[in-house]
């Protein structure tokens, strides 16, 4: 198999590409018909960003919570962004949610999910970047078809791959080098999607690899190496961000690019990120 027949495209999923029987990934404008409904399924209504907490404000959701329930400020200060850390396990509280900038792929970046997912966690951080700014001058890309180490194909097309965690870090660090930040992309492979909630709660959104619309992953049958770690493509492979979760309604809160802000079921989200391979990084 080669990378040609696992391009996604961003028109329609799933669809015969390159003769391969494989669906699409990370574009798509329109849910595949075998999106999940049943009551064991996501929710994929929109939810409205967090409100910010103002003085004459005390009823709205705040945008983060404290490990005691009180509400903190989650308002970027001006100049570089500081080195934060998760909180331990003891300190993870129930629910926290981060107000990251929502940014949709769409129209410009059909298949730059992971360019996308990166420029808002980067938002979140302070620094100031148009939408197609990383795809456009950063982005690292595959010099010999290994997504582990660079993004295959044209973000800006209907016919681009993607890539996998160490190729995104790589990137995020040529942004964060450019901006002369002491910041640096950390990739997180590996790490269970609950350990990744201390890194939410430490005012950290996480990047994480998922699927388009919570279609269940097929596996494609091509595999890739780096550093003794190995990554299999999934077909709709999806890259969102992790912007907060509520351990009590079983719900985590997803930036995703091609939806916007939108609710998801834990235990759901959780099982397809194990299943295609717990890939996640962030700006640490």
């Amino acid at each position: 198999m080669t990378l040609q027949k696992i391009l996604k495209h961003a028109k329609a999923a799933p669809l015969l590409l390159f003769a391969a029987l494989l669906l699409t990934s990370c574009g798509s404008d329109t849910p595949a018909a075998s999106v999940k409904d049943t009551d064991a399924a996501i929710s994929a209504t929109p939810v409205p960003e967090p409100a910010k907490e103002t003085e004459d404000s005390t009823d709205s959701e705040p945008a983060e919570a404290s490990s005691d329930g009180s509400n903190n400020d989650s308002g970027k200060t001006s100049g570089q962004p500081e080195s934060k850390q998760p909180v331990t396990v003891d300190e993870i509280p129930s629910s926290f949610r981060l107000d990251v900038p929502d940014v949709l792929q769409n129209p410009e970046l059909p298949t730059g999910c992971e360019s996308v997912a990166l420029t808002m966690a980067l938002m979140y951080e302070g620094f100031s970047l148009e939408k197609t700014t990383i795809a456009d001058e950063y982005l690292v890309y595959t010099e010999n078809d290994n997504l582990a180490e660079g993004y295959y194909g044209d973000p800006h097309s209907d016919n681009g791959a993607g890539c996998f965690p160490p190729a995104l870090v790589r990137t995020a660090d040529l942004y964060l080098d450019s901006q002369q930040s002491d910041l640096q992309g950390v990739d997180l492979t590996g790490v269970s999607l609950r350990d990744l909630f201390a890194y939410v709660a430490g005012d950290m959104p996480v990047i994480v690899w998922n699927t388009m619309y919570m279609e269940e992953p097929y596996f494609t049958g091509e595999e890739f190496s780096l550093n003794g770690t190995t990554y299999r493509w999934y077909n709709t492979e999806h890259c969102v961000v992790l912007s907060g979760y509520d351990l009590d309604r079983g719900i985590v809160y997803i930036n995703d690019p091609l939806e916007g802000i939108v609710e998801r079921n834990l235990e759901a989200f959780e099982a397809y990120y194990d299943e295609i391979g717990r890939f996640a990084m962030v700006i640490q």
